[in-house]
């Protein structure tokens, strides 16, 4: 037998084919049984599965122990063998399998049974070709779904993106990254409702080890676009929010109508100051904006203030004050100005 199939065994010169079968009766052999090494018993087995009168299925026991360890397969018929299947441990099950996907003589996919169950629970794939497997995949409880998937985006050898299935559903529904590569992630993607959309991110805006930064987005009407936007944020670094910012589109139709943004200002774990603007007409601009200050932190605003733009000009028109001075619960003092014409002071004030 010609060496058709491609593969080199090392002593293609001792190779003798000691049997041929005929496995589905044409008349034609597809079964070849051969002697590589001279010794009399048979160490390859080669098939032709397609019929098309050329070995596209080798089986090899390269240790002589009668058992054959490793099997290499023309997938597309080119006479190629692209696919390679080990049993490592000699169980009878192939534990590590390598494909060439695209039949450049490279092996770029390798599925390996780490833990002998018979299952390939992790997957590396040489993207570039250039031999380090840049995404690894692992299905860590073998339920035919990849549960990890790390990523080398720049191909430098170290993962920076690492994409997990936390509750099993079969959907990545967290991914990390570190952007900077220094083995600490500093961007978290989560999608907590398992719809497929990201709607919550946590970040470590300066890199120093800590999220500072946590945002949820909610699409309340399923339209793909966020109704409402909440960014809780670490502005001192002591791992507890001291801002947290709302942004919602009351109407649906994409611009944010109503921002409010609540400050712990002396962070002592309590917020103590909101702001609230709202755009009532849809301009773009905000008409109205409120401010609460709680001095005092016993829950209780001891100044409120009002902005109103009642033209819709961009000016605030009318500004109205109640402030607690002594901070006894009580307001004391009433104040209202207002701007008649326009030119950004104050024409009258009331108290």
């Amino acid at each position: 037998m010609s060496d058709s199939d491609n593969m080199n065994y090392g002593y293609e010169d001792e190779m003798e084919v000691i049997n041929n079968v005929d496995t589905d009766g044409d008349g034609v052999a597809d079964l070849w049984l051969l002697d590589v090494d001279g010794d009399g018993i048979e160490d390859v087995a080669m098939m032709d599965t397609d019929g098309d009168g050329a070995a596209d299925l080798a089986l090899m026991d390269t240790d002589g122990d009668g058992s054959y360890e490793t099997g290499v397969y023309d997938s597309d018929g080119d006479g190629y063998m692209e696919t390679m299947a080990t049993d490592t441990d000699g169980d009878g099950s192939y534990d590590s399998t390598l494909i060439d996907t695209d039949a450049d003589g490279v092996y770029d996919t390798t599925m390996m049974d780490t833990d002998g169950d018979g299952y390939m629970e992790t997957m590396a794939v040489d993207t570039d070709g250039d031999g380090y497997a840049e995404t690894m995949a692992v299905d860590a409880d073998a339920d035919g779904d990849y549960d990890a998937t790390l990523i080398d985006t720049d191909a430098n050898g170290y993962y920076e993106t690492a994409s997990y299935d936390t509750d099993g559903d079969g959907y990545y529904d967290t991914t990390e990254v570190d952007s900077n590569e220094d083995g600490v992630v500093d961007t978290v993607l989560m999608d907590t409702n398992a719809d497929g959309a990201v709607d919550a991110i946590a970040e470590d805006t300066d890199l120093d080890g800590n999220i500072d930064t946590i945002t949820y987005e909610a699409d309340l009407d399923g339209d793909g676009v966020a109704e409402s936007v909440v960014t809780e944020s670490d502005t001192n670094g002591d791992g507890m929010s001291d801002q947290v910012l709302t942004q919602t589109d009351i109407d649906g139709d994409g611009v944010f109508d109503q921002v409010a943004l609540d400050a712990d200002t002396n962070y002592d774990g309590r917020f103590d100051a909101r702001v609230t603007e709202a755009d009532t007409d849809g301009d773009g601009m905000s008409d109205t904006v409120e401010v609460h200050h709680d001095y005092n932190q016993d829950g209780v605003s001891d100044n409120y203030e009002l902005y109103h733009d009642a033209d819709k000009d961009g000016i605030f028109d009318t500004i109205y004050e109640e402030i607690d001075s002594d901070g006894d619960g009580v307001i004391d003092v009433f104040r209202t100005a207002v701007d008649v014409d326009a030119d950004g002071q104050a024409d009258t004030v009331a108290e």
